[in-house]
């Protein structure tokens, strides 16, 4: 009765561990992020099928966006097909990125500047400085 129990045990464990890991798995994706003048440019440069999408305007409204789709309503259900899914908050001098699947971080908060440009993939995003 013992080894039983105790294979339970095991077998729930394994189980648990196995949840806890494909809630931290993520999808390679690289998207360089670029405000010019009102529009907020995404160029997705891996891992998605979108190559450019462009947000004028729209401070304070939440983008939903994944490796195929940009939805304007944060609260959509979540896409079971999406690789990644993220949404985006803008106000006049910062980004909220919150994660809903496929990243390693779940919240990113920054300040971009005009013609600066930032680097998101699936474990965070980072300031491109270009030399010239």
């Amino acid at each position: 009765m013992k080894s039983i129990q105790i294979l339970l045990a095991s077998a729930s464990l394994l189980l648990l561990s196995g949840h806890c890991l494909a809630q931290t798995t993520s999808s390679e994706f690289q998207v360089r992020i670029v405000e010019k003048g009102n529009d907020l440019i995404m160029t997705c440069h891996q891992g998605c099928a979108w190559k450019t999408l462009t947000l004028s305007g729209s401070y304070g409204q939440a983008v939903t966006y994944t490796d195929t789709y940009l939805y304007l309503d944060k609260n959509i259900s979540q896409d079971e097909e999406a690789k990644f899914e993220f949404t985006l908050t803008r106000s006049s001098d910062n980004l909220k990125l919150e994660a809903v699947s496929g990243v390693l971080w779940k919240e990113l908060n920054f300040s971009i500047g005009r013609g600066e440009k930032w680097e998101l993939d699936q474990s965070g995003v980072h300031n491109i400085r270009e030399t010239k």
